[in-house]
């Protein structure tokens, strides 16, 4: 078995310069970015480095789609030790959305092995995302398009010859995956191990030594229609500065004479706050205006649904009331779509907030995690449905799910969305009534994008996708003046793989699910130290901020904690972690990478604590302490037993 490692040359979202988009096209001009090998496609490589150790006279062949300049990054990739590689490289590749990159990069793997650059029997590995877009899209749409199965978020890797065995995480869990099939997709997260820091004096001589592959679109056999900007079935027509929604204040230093007092009185804000009722939303969804004639499309607004314990996810009940929202503008019906048997509590609770039909898909339940068999099931429904607008989550399952469909369905996706309207686009001399326009985060929230989807043949069944941030809108109640429930019965879907899938659930008493329940959490980062250091200082000023508050308060971490062993997976906050919205957010020696903020940002009050005044989390966050969280924790629990003061 040889393995295509899909590399990207990605931007340093640390440092964006305000000259770094193309506001014309809506597009990034990486030629004004530092750029670098994706981190989470370097664990992809040293992925495919095991398993190229388990299994004989295995190659690896790195390919990018990227500027002249990812030579570099793919000469790095030798140097680790992968055996050739292949770069994509053409003016009229750029600008590509995520589907036009799949697309490209999955004719060429499709090249290589006709070719005999590798063997017909290949697997394909990449990072599960990039830090710029961010969206987790391609690596779907890849194993769509090459109707290959997707075993996403690899935590780690077992097994020899010629079977692989791979442990992933699921939205219950991990799951364990022992597969002999070929070709498949794999995505790496950071739960498996990286590179080493350097490489030997010969690897980068022999890396030098190699000679990389350059193709064209000439080199491969492309429809040109599908590929690069002209190809891309979303654009950006809209690039600004995201609004910020906390304002951090003066920062209480731990070395100020007059730190207690004012910490006293942070307390007492907060306490204040956990009371208080949630201010007002936008007005309600019957004052606003029905798009005016006929629209462009037609169909439903559908929403890709996920249950958990019987029960719709919140952020289920979030994408119904939005697409109930939108189809009452357009004119429209809603509905929603539930994978498993049909449950009349799920039905009842969903045309609550604005189903008008409910859609049961028989197949595999919540447990395991079968994306292309899933996929397939759906893809099947909305073509029959064939509806204008469809809606998916942005968790760990519908961030797999509904780019597969996407690639399936031959339509446009926008990830990871925090706002959707529908509204009338003016372009090219021309209006398009009752457009979706789709806002999301991009360069690491370095700015935000509205997105549209147009396509030639607004009748032809393809329709416009987002996925949505768990909180990022509201749910509100809009029940249905009808709701009829159906279900059905997929067509004989692909192959079976054959794989052994075995799920491992969650201990009994690991309240990752309920995490999202909680009116206050406290997180914990590796400024906070070992395991040791949890239980001495941080479970203390949990227990005394739950008695303070007269709330109850959950304990989370960031990724780093959990990649260290010091707290277990179920409690990580983030985008491969769970997704949380509470009144109060205290985050301890936790840095804000982006992978973290989009877990927690929309958290009504956001407290940090980290010795380094210039953390990021400073930037996002409401209340700053700075002091070293091990000294700073104990006096501000010592301040809490006494009264808050």
């Amino acid at each position: 078995m040889d393995i295509v490692l899909l590399a990207k040359f990605v931007p340093d979202i640390d440092r964006v310069p305000a000259d770094a988009w193309d506001l014309e096209s809506g597009t990034l001009i990486r030629s004004r970015l530092d750029m670098a090998f994706n981190p989470l496609d370097r664990v992809a490589l040293r992925l495919a480095l095991d398993i190229r150790t388990r299994q004989a006279g295995a190659r690896i062949v790195a390919l990018s789609m990227g500027p002249p300049e990812a030579m570099a990054m793919l000469k790095e990739a030798i140097a680790y030790g992968a055996d050739g590689a292949v770069l994509l490289t053409d003016r009229r590749f750029a600008g590509a959305d995520t589907l036009a990159t799949a697309y490209t990069l999955s004719r060429a793997v499709s090249q290589m092995a006709n070719s005999g650059m590798i063997d017909p029997d290949f697997a394909v590995l990449c990072g599960m995302q990039s830090p710029d877009g961010d969206t987790a899209q391609v690596p779907a749409q890849v194993a769509s398009l090459l109707d290959a199965p997707l075993y996403p978020y690899v935590a780690e890797l077992a097994g020899d010859g010629a079977e692989v065995a791979l442990k992933c995480l699921n939205s219950v869990g991990f799951q364990r995956i022992v597969t002999g099939r070929r070709p498949f997709v794999a995505t790496a997260t950071r739960l498996y191990p990286d590179l080493p820091f350097h490489v030997s004096l010969e690897a980068m001589r022999r890396a030098n030594g190699t000679e990389v592959v350059v193709w064209g679109p000439e080199d491969v056999e492309l429809d040109e229609g599908r590929i690069g900007l002209d190809g891309s079935r979303t654009r950006v027509i809209r690039i600004f500065e995201p609004e910020r929604k906390h304002q951090p204040r003066e920062a209480l230093r731990a070395e100020d004479d007059d730190f207690e007092a004012r910490a006293a009185r942070l307390f007492e804000k907060l306490r204040a706050s956990v009371g208080r009722a949630e201010p007002a939303g936008p007005p309600p969804d019957e004052a606003e205006a029905a798009v005016p004639g006929e629209g462009y499309y037609a169909g439903d607004c559908v929403a890709l649904c996920e249950t958990a314990d019987g029960r719709p996810a919140p952020v289920s009940l979030e994408i119904v009331s939005a697409c109930a929202r939108m189809a009452a503008r357009l004119g429209c019906d809603s509905a929603a779509v539930v994978l498993g048997a049909e449950e009349p509590a799920v039905a009842d609770e969903l045309a609550r907030y604005g189903a008008q039909t409910v859609w049961f898909v028989g197949g595999g339940g919540p447990a395991v995690f079968r994306v292309r068999e899933r996929a397939c099931a759906l893809a099947a429904l909305l073509r029959q449905v064939r509806p204008q607008i469809v809606v998916a989550p942005a968790t760990l399952t519908g961030r797999v799910i509904a780019p597969y469909v996407s690639a399936l369905l031959g339509c446009g996706l926008t990830a990871d969305c925090s706002a959707l309207d529908v509204a009338d686009l003016a372009r090219n001399d021309r209006t398009f009534p009752g457009i979706l326009h789709q806002t999301r985060p991009a360069l690491g929230g370095n700015i935000m994008a509205t997105i549209v989807s147009v396509y030639d043949d607004p009748q032809g069944g393809r329709p416009q996708m987002a996925t949505v941030r768990p909180g990022a809108l509201p749910a509100r109640k809009r029940p249905a003046d009808r709701c009829t429930v159906r279900t059905f019965r997929p067509p004989e879907g692909p192959e079976p793989t054959g794989d052994r899938v075995t799920v491992e659930r969650r201990p009994e008493g690991d309240r990752q699910i309920d995490l999202e329940d909680f009116e206050v959490i406290v997180s914990a980062g590796m400024g906070v130290g070992d395991a040791e250091a949890v239980e001495r200082v941080v479970e203390p000023f949990r227990a005394a901020l739950e008695e303070w508050l007269g709330a109850s308060v959950g304990l989370g971490c960031s990724r780093a904690m959990v990649d260290a062993g010091v707290l277990p997976h179920a409690h990580q906050v983030g985008q491969t972690g769970i997704v949380v919205k509470p009144k109060i957010y205290v985050a301890l020696g936790i840095s804000g990478a982006i992978q973290h903020k989009i877990g927690m940002e929309n958290s009504r009050t956001i407290v940090s604590v980290n010795r380094d005044p210039a953390a990021p989390i400073h930037g996002f966050a409401d209340h700053i302490v700075v002091g070293e969280v091990g000294q700073v924790l104990p006096v501000l629990t010592d301040i809490l037993r006494r009264g808050g003061g």
